[in-house]
Protein backbone atom coordinates (compact mmCIF):
# COMPACT_ATOMS: atom_id res chain seq x y z
CA UNK A 1 0.00 0.00 0.00
CA UNK A 2 1.23 3.20 -0.69
CA UNK A 3 2.00 5.74 2.01
CA UNK A 4 1.05 9.20 1.08
CA UNK A 5 -1.07 11.27 3.27
CA UNK A 6 -3.93 10.59 0.74
CA UNK A 7 -3.92 6.71 0.86
CA UNK A 8 -3.09 6.41 4.23
CA UNK A 9 -5.98 9.27 5.53
CA UNK A 10 -8.45 7.26 2.86
CA UNK A 11 -7.01 3.76 4.79
CA UNK A 12 -7.87 5.31 8.08
CA UNK A 13 -10.94 6.83 7.37
CA UNK A 14 -12.62 3.28 5.86
CA UNK A 15 -11.84 0.96 8.48
CA UNK A 16 -13.64 -1.77 9.46
CA UNK A 17 -13.35 -4.71 11.91
CA UNK A 18 -10.84 -4.82 15.10
CA UNK A 19 -7.58 -2.58 15.30
CA UNK A 20 -4.63 -2.18 18.17
CA UNK A 21 -4.64 1.57 17.83
CA UNK A 22 -1.14 1.66 18.22
CA UNK A 23 -1.19 -0.27 14.69
CA UNK A 24 -3.10 2.81 13.20
CA UNK A 25 -0.89 4.92 14.46
CA UNK A 26 2.04 3.79 13.41
CA UNK A 27 0.39 3.74 9.90
CA UNK A 28 0.33 7.79 10.33
CA UNK A 29 4.24 7.98 11.52
CA UNK A 30 5.00 5.97 8.50
CA UNK A 31 3.37 8.44 5.92
CA UNK A 32 6.63 10.07 4.68
CA UNK A 33 5.29 12.99 3.03
CA UNK A 34 4.35 15.08 6.56
CA UNK A 35 5.62 18.28 6.47
CA UNK A 36 7.53 19.58 9.20
CA UNK A 37 5.02 21.53 11.07
CA UNK A 38 3.29 18.56 11.74
CA UNK A 39 6.04 15.85 12.79
CA UNK A 40 7.20 18.68 14.91
CA UNK A 41 4.63 17.91 17.30
CA UNK A 42 4.73 14.12 17.47
CA UNK A 43 7.06 12.46 19.88
CA UNK A 44 7.05 15.60 22.47
CA UNK A 45 7.02 12.85 25.73
CA UNK A 46 9.44 10.50 24.49
CA UNK A 47 12.62 10.26 26.81
CA UNK A 48 10.69 12.41 28.72
CA UNK A 49 8.66 11.62 32.30
CA UNK A 50 4.71 10.78 31.54
CA UNK A 51 2.81 14.01 32.34
CA UNK A 52 -0.16 12.52 34.41
CA UNK A 53 2.57 10.30 37.06
CA UNK A 54 4.60 13.81 37.07
CA UNK A 55 1.35 15.53 38.23
CA UNK A 56 0.38 12.59 40.83
CA UNK A 57 -2.89 11.63 38.85
CA UNK A 58 -3.46 7.89 39.08
CA UNK A 59 -3.28 6.20 35.01
CA UNK A 60 -6.16 3.34 34.43
CA UNK A 61 -5.55 -0.13 35.61
CA UNK A 62 -6.48 -3.42 34.73
CA UNK A 63 -9.52 -4.56 36.83
CA UNK A 64 -8.28 -8.09 36.63
CA UNK A 65 -4.54 -7.95 37.24
CA UNK A 66 -4.47 -4.20 38.64
CA UNK A 67 -1.03 -3.34 36.60
CA UNK A 68 -1.18 -0.05 34.44
CA UNK A 69 -2.65 -0.95 31.59
CA UNK A 70 -0.60 0.54 28.53
CA UNK A 71 -2.11 2.42 25.73
CA UNK A 72 0.06 0.79 23.21
CA UNK A 73 -2.26 -2.54 23.85
CA UNK A 74 -5.60 -1.03 23.79
CA UNK A 75 -7.66 -2.16 20.91
CA UNK A 76 -10.89 -0.33 19.43
CA UNK A 77 -13.83 -1.78 17.76
CA UNK A 78 -14.59 0.15 14.16
CA UNK A 79 -18.11 -1.51 13.93
CA UNK A 80 -19.74 1.43 16.28
CA UNK A 81 -16.97 4.48 16.00
CA UNK A 82 -17.17 7.21 14.13
CA UNK A 83 -14.90 7.24 10.80
CA UNK A 84 -11.55 8.71 11.53
CA UNK A 85 -10.28 11.71 9.63
CA UNK A 86 -6.13 12.41 10.06
CA UNK A 87 -6.33 16.11 9.48
CA UNK A 88 -8.47 16.61 12.60
CA UNK A 89 -6.03 14.72 14.48
CA UNK A 90 -3.23 17.12 13.56
CA UNK A 91 -5.06 20.01 13.83
CA UNK A 92 -5.88 18.92 17.50
CA UNK A 93 -2.08 18.40 18.18
CA UNK A 94 -1.39 21.90 17.09
CA UNK A 95 -4.41 23.50 19.10
CA UNK A 96 -1.87 24.30 21.77
CA UNK A 97 -0.28 26.60 20.23
CA UNK A 98 -3.20 29.02 20.00
CA UNK A 99 -2.99 29.30 23.77
CA UNK A 100 -6.46 28.59 25.00
CA UNK A 101 -5.74 26.65 27.76
CA UNK A 102 -2.76 26.16 30.03
CA UNK A 103 -1.49 23.54 27.34
CA UNK A 104 2.21 24.23 26.42
CA UNK A 105 2.57 21.35 24.75
CA UNK A 106 0.89 19.48 21.89
CA UNK A 107 -1.11 16.94 24.06
CA UNK A 108 -3.49 18.75 26.18
CA UNK A 109 -4.05 17.18 29.21
CA UNK A 110 -7.07 19.09 30.26
CA UNK A 111 -8.60 18.63 27.24
CA UNK A 112 -8.24 15.07 27.22
CA UNK A 113 -9.61 14.28 30.31
CA UNK A 114 -9.96 10.42 30.94
CA UNK A 115 -10.71 7.72 28.38
CA UNK A 116 -13.79 5.57 28.71
CA UNK A 117 -12.16 1.51 28.60
CA UNK A 118 -13.64 -1.50 28.89
CA UNK A 119 -12.15 -5.37 29.05
CA UNK A 120 -13.87 -8.22 27.08
CA UNK A 121 -13.18 -12.09 28.02
CA UNK A 122 -10.74 -12.53 25.23
CA UNK A 123 -8.44 -10.43 27.76
CA UNK A 124 -8.28 -7.29 25.53
CA UNK A 125 -8.65 -3.66 26.71
CA UNK A 126 -10.81 -1.27 23.83
CA UNK A 127 -11.38 2.20 24.22
CA UNK A 128 -15.36 2.37 23.26
CA UNK A 129 -14.82 6.56 23.71
CA UNK A 130 -11.26 8.07 23.62
CA UNK A 131 -10.51 6.45 20.42
CA UNK A 132 -9.06 9.80 19.07
CA UNK A 133 -7.32 10.91 22.39
CA UNK A 134 -5.84 7.54 22.54
CA UNK A 135 -4.11 8.20 19.51
CA UNK A 136 -3.01 11.55 20.00
CA UNK A 137 -1.43 10.51 22.96
CA UNK A 138 0.56 7.81 21.32
CA UNK A 139 1.42 10.35 18.90
CA UNK A 140 3.06 12.36 21.52
CA UNK A 141 4.31 9.96 23.26
CA UNK A 142 2.37 9.08 26.10
CA UNK A 143 1.52 5.61 26.99
CA UNK A 144 -0.29 5.96 30.41
CA UNK A 145 -3.68 7.99 30.57
CA UNK A 146 -6.37 7.84 33.25
CA UNK A 147 -9.52 5.94 32.41
CA UNK A 148 -12.66 4.48 33.68
CA UNK A 149 -12.57 0.42 33.23
CA UNK A 150 -15.51 -1.37 32.96
CA UNK A 151 -15.02 -5.44 33.39
CA UNK A 152 -17.25 -7.00 30.80
CA UNK A 153 -15.42 -10.32 31.04
CA UNK A 154 -18.46 -11.90 32.16
CA UNK A 155 -20.05 -11.12 28.98
CA UNK A 156 -19.75 -13.12 25.72
CA UNK A 157 -17.94 -10.85 22.93
CA UNK A 158 -21.44 -9.85 21.20
CA UNK A 159 -22.69 -8.80 24.65
CA UNK A 160 -19.64 -6.77 25.45
CA UNK A 161 -19.99 -5.40 21.98
CA UNK A 162 -23.82 -4.04 22.76
CA UNK A 163 -23.00 -2.43 25.71
CA UNK A 164 -20.01 -0.69 24.40
CA UNK A 165 -21.94 0.23 21.46
CA UNK A 166 -24.58 1.68 23.22
CA UNK A 167 -22.20 3.45 25.65
CA UNK A 168 -21.21 5.03 23.18
CA UNK A 169 -24.04 6.30 21.28
CA UNK A 170 -25.72 7.74 24.64
CA UNK A 171 -22.77 9.87 25.48
CA UNK A 172 -21.85 10.77 22.06
CA UNK A 173 -25.32 10.88 20.22
CA UNK A 174 -27.50 12.22 23.22
CA UNK A 175 -25.74 14.55 24.44
CA UNK A 176 -27.46 17.64 24.39
CA UNK A 177 -26.16 19.98 21.11
CA UNK A 178 -25.03 23.40 22.42
CA UNK A 179 -27.27 25.87 21.04
CA UNK A 180 -25.46 28.73 18.82
CA UNK A 181 -26.28 31.47 21.18
CA UNK A 182 -24.67 29.14 23.98
CA UNK A 183 -21.48 28.66 21.75
CA UNK A 184 -21.35 32.90 21.05
CA UNK A 185 -21.53 33.21 25.42
CA UNK A 186 -18.69 30.85 25.76
CA UNK A 187 -16.76 32.15 22.79
CA UNK A 188 -17.22 35.55 24.87
CA UNK A 189 -15.22 34.30 27.74
CA UNK A 190 -12.45 32.30 26.05
CA UNK A 191 -11.54 35.36 23.62
CA UNK A 192 -13.25 34.14 20.59
CA UNK A 193 -12.68 36.70 17.98
CA UNK A 194 -15.86 36.19 16.19
CA UNK A 195 -17.18 36.01 19.21
CA UNK A 196 -16.02 39.25 20.19
CA UNK A 197 -17.03 41.01 16.81
CA UNK A 198 -20.51 39.87 17.53
CA UNK A 199 -20.52 41.30 21.12
CA UNK A 200 -19.47 44.64 19.67
CA UNK A 201 -22.21 44.73 17.52
CA UNK A 202 -24.98 43.83 20.28
CA UNK A 203 -23.59 46.53 22.43
CA UNK A 204 -23.83 49.23 19.45
CA UNK A 205 -27.21 47.71 18.89
CA UNK A 206 -28.42 48.08 22.79
CA UNK A 207 -29.72 44.31 22.59
CA UNK A 208 -28.55 41.42 24.32
CA UNK A 209 -28.18 37.52 24.23
CA UNK A 210 -27.48 35.22 27.03
CA UNK A 211 -26.94 38.39 29.48
CA UNK A 212 -23.86 39.10 27.35
CA UNK A 213 -24.94 42.54 27.31
CA UNK A 214 -27.51 43.07 30.27
CA UNK A 215 -30.12 45.43 30.73
CA UNK A 216 -30.80 45.55 26.58
CA UNK A 217 -33.65 43.87 24.94
CA UNK A 218 -33.02 40.40 24.08
CA UNK A 219 -32.43 39.35 20.51
CA UNK A 220 -34.48 36.99 18.67
CA UNK A 221 -32.92 34.41 15.58
CA UNK A 222 -29.60 35.06 17.01
CA UNK A 223 -27.95 33.25 14.10
CA UNK A 224 -29.47 35.58 11.81
CA UNK A 225 -28.16 38.32 13.46
CA UNK A 226 -24.15 36.09 13.83
CA UNK A 227 -24.65 35.51 9.84
CA UNK A 228 -24.94 39.10 9.36
CA UNK A 229 -22.16 40.51 10.77
CA UNK A 230 -19.55 37.55 10.10
CA UNK A 231 -20.79 36.25 6.65
CA UNK A 232 -22.79 38.75 5.25
CA UNK A 233 -20.90 41.60 6.30
CA UNK A 234 -24.25 43.86 6.29
CA UNK A 235 -22.70 46.43 8.09
CA UNK A 236 -22.98 47.07 12.15
CA UNK A 237 -23.96 50.71 11.61
CA UNK A 238 -27.28 49.11 9.61
CA UNK A 239 -28.24 46.98 11.91
CA UNK A 240 -27.58 49.99 15.18
CA UNK A 241 -29.81 52.09 13.13
CA UNK A 242 -32.64 49.17 12.65
CA UNK A 243 -32.55 48.36 16.21
CA UNK A 244 -33.02 51.91 17.35
CA UNK A 245 -36.70 52.31 15.19
CA UNK A 246 -37.73 48.90 15.88
CA UNK A 247 -37.34 50.12 19.52
CA UNK A 248 -38.65 52.97 19.31
CA UNK A 249 -41.49 51.38 17.21
CA UNK A 250 -42.50 48.77 19.94
CA UNK A 251 -41.25 50.46 23.25
CA UNK A 252 -42.74 48.06 25.03
CA UNK A 253 -41.82 44.73 24.08
CA UNK A 254 -39.23 43.18 25.61
CA UNK A 255 -37.26 41.22 22.09
CA UNK A 256 -36.79 42.62 19.28
CA UNK A 257 -37.00 39.76 16.24
CA UNK A 258 -33.80 38.73 14.76
CA UNK A 259 -35.10 38.24 10.95
CA UNK A 260 -37.28 41.81 11.20
CA UNK A 261 -33.94 43.36 11.94
CA UNK A 262 -32.20 41.75 9.44
CA UNK A 263 -35.19 42.63 6.89
CA UNK A 264 -34.76 46.69 7.76
CA UNK A 265 -31.02 46.70 8.17
CA UNK A 266 -30.62 45.54 4.33
CA UNK A 267 -33.43 47.88 3.10
CA UNK A 268 -31.65 50.44 5.38
CA UNK A 269 -27.97 49.48 3.13
CA UNK A 270 -29.89 49.90 -0.19
CA UNK A 271 -31.37 53.07 1.04
CA UNK A 272 -27.72 54.26 1.13
CA UNK A 273 -25.85 54.97 -1.88
CA UNK A 274 -23.20 55.28 -0.70
CA UNK A 275 -22.91 51.98 1.36
CA UNK A 276 -20.78 49.23 0.32
CA UNK A 277 -22.28 46.32 -1.85
CA UNK A 278 -20.31 43.38 -3.01
CA UNK A 279 -20.17 41.86 -6.55
CA UNK A 280 -21.10 38.43 -4.90
CA UNK A 281 -24.00 39.83 -2.48
CA UNK A 282 -26.31 40.07 -4.93
CA UNK A 283 -28.13 43.19 -4.04
CA UNK A 284 -27.76 46.99 -5.74
CA UNK A 285 -28.97 50.41 -4.22
CA UNK A 286 -32.48 52.00 -4.61
CA UNK A 287 -32.18 53.92 -7.74
CA UNK A 288 -31.78 57.95 -6.43
CA UNK A 289 -35.64 58.96 -6.79
CA UNK A 290 -36.69 55.85 -3.98
CA UNK A 291 -33.60 57.09 -1.73
CA UNK A 292 -35.63 58.52 1.44
CA UNK A 293 -33.98 60.24 4.98
CA UNK A 294 -33.55 57.83 7.43
CA UNK A 295 -35.45 59.82 9.85
CA UNK A 296 -38.30 59.68 7.46
CA UNK A 297 -38.61 56.39 7.43
CA UNK A 298 -38.31 55.80 11.23
CA UNK A 299 -41.30 57.63 11.46
CA UNK A 300 -43.41 56.34 8.95
CA UNK A 301 -42.62 52.77 10.87
CA UNK A 302 -43.80 54.28 14.48
CA UNK A 303 -47.01 55.52 12.59
CA UNK A 304 -47.45 52.10 10.57
CA UNK A 305 -47.58 50.55 13.91
CA UNK A 306 -49.46 52.65 15.78
CA UNK A 307 -52.27 52.80 12.84
CA UNK A 308 -52.37 48.82 12.57
CA UNK A 309 -51.46 47.93 15.79
CA UNK A 310 -48.87 45.44 14.16
CA UNK A 311 -47.11 43.19 15.70
CA UNK A 312 -43.15 42.70 15.04
CA UNK A 313 -44.04 38.89 14.38
CA UNK A 314 -46.47 39.88 11.48
CA UNK A 315 -43.86 41.84 9.45
CA UNK A 316 -42.01 38.86 9.58
CA UNK A 317 -44.65 37.27 7.03
CA UNK A 318 -44.72 36.50 3.92
CA UNK A 319 -41.34 34.91 4.03
CA UNK A 320 -39.68 32.72 1.19
CA UNK A 321 -37.70 30.04 2.95
CA UNK A 322 -34.00 30.77 2.17
CA UNK A 323 -34.60 34.84 1.70
CA UNK A 324 -36.18 35.51 5.11
CA UNK A 325 -34.35 38.47 5.65
CA UNK A 326 -35.32 39.88 1.71
CA UNK A 327 -38.36 38.99 2.11
CA UNK A 328 -38.95 41.29 5.17
CA UNK A 329 -36.99 44.08 3.65
CA UNK A 330 -39.37 43.95 0.53
CA UNK A 331 -42.52 43.94 2.70
CA UNK A 332 -41.02 47.10 4.58
CA UNK A 333 -40.57 49.00 1.49
CA UNK A 334 -43.98 48.06 -0.18
CA UNK A 335 -45.99 47.76 2.66
CA UNK A 336 -44.60 49.13 5.86
CA UNK A 337 -43.58 52.56 3.76
CA UNK A 338 -45.90 52.29 1.25
CA UNK A 339 -43.91 52.36 -1.64
CA UNK A 340 -45.55 49.92 -3.69
CA UNK A 341 -45.30 51.49 -6.91
CA UNK A 342 -41.61 50.81 -6.73
CA UNK A 343 -41.99 47.23 -6.11
CA UNK A 344 -40.88 45.93 -9.02
CA UNK A 345 -37.84 48.06 -7.92
CA UNK A 346 -37.50 47.46 -4.27
CA UNK A 347 -37.16 43.64 -5.44
CA UNK A 348 -34.41 44.32 -8.26
CA UNK A 349 -32.44 45.55 -5.51
CA UNK A 350 -32.45 42.69 -3.45
CA UNK A 351 -32.06 40.57 -6.63
CA UNK A 352 -34.84 38.94 -6.70
CA UNK A 353 -36.09 37.52 -10.05
CA UNK A 354 -39.62 37.68 -11.75
CA UNK A 355 -40.67 34.27 -10.27
CA UNK A 356 -39.72 34.72 -6.60
CA UNK A 357 -41.19 38.55 -6.73
CA UNK A 358 -44.27 37.10 -7.76
CA UNK A 359 -44.16 34.39 -5.26
CA UNK A 360 -43.32 37.14 -2.59
CA UNK A 361 -46.52 38.67 -3.63
CA UNK A 362 -49.25 35.07 -3.90
CA UNK A 363 -47.54 34.36 -0.39
CA UNK A 364 -48.89 38.22 0.45
CA UNK A 365 -51.97 37.37 -0.68
CA UNK A 366 -52.41 33.98 1.74
CA UNK A 367 -54.13 33.40 4.76
CA UNK A 368 -51.58 31.06 5.65
CA UNK A 369 -47.88 32.33 5.97
CA UNK A 370 -45.13 29.88 5.32
CA UNK A 371 -42.76 29.13 8.23
CA UNK A 372 -39.41 30.94 8.74
CA UNK A 373 -36.10 28.96 8.89
CA UNK A 374 -36.29 29.12 12.78
CA UNK A 375 -37.51 30.99 15.77
CA UNK A 376 -37.83 34.53 15.14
Amino acid sequence: MNNNFQAVSGFLSSLEGEWRVKDLVNKILSIPTLHNNTTKHFHYYKGKENPYIANNTPVAKHPKTDKDINLNDIWVDISYQRSLKVKMLFNHLAAFEKQKTKATCPFDLMLAGTLDLSVRRNGKVYTWDGFRRTMLALLSGVEYMPATVTDLTEKTITEAKKIEAYAFKVKNGDSEAMKPEELFKSGCVWQDPESLRVKDALIDCSLDVLRTNPGNKTLGAFTSFRDDIIRRDIGISYLSSASNMIQEAWPNDENVTGYLLSGLARYLKLNDTESILSEDSGYDHFPEDMVEQEHVLKVKLIEYVKKYNTSQKSLCKPAVKGRAADSIAYTFGSKVFNYKEWSSKIADSLGFDEALSDMIQTLGNNKKDPTLQADI
